[in-house]
């Protein structure tokens, strides 16, 4: 199998502990990396998370009316 050092946590995983990117790639962080620095986001923007999430509900409910 191939391999792939990740950029935030250099340890080497295989190829499925990474996720895809929007340019059809893969990620240069594995999975746990790419969770950890996404919930360490999400508590420093409590507020703006808070308002995409109201937002979101709010387009959601228009839609299924």
């Amino acid at each position: 199998m191939e391999t792939k050092i990740c950029s935030g946590c250099l340890i080497e995983w295989e190829m499925e502990y990474y996720i895809k990117n929007s340019r059809g790639g893969l990620s240069t962080r594995c999975r746990e990396c790419r969770t950890k620095t996404f919930n360490e986001w999400k508590d420093k923007n409590r507020d703006k998370v808070r308002e995409n999430k109201r937002r979101y509900e709010k387009n959601k409910s228009e839609q299924l009316r």
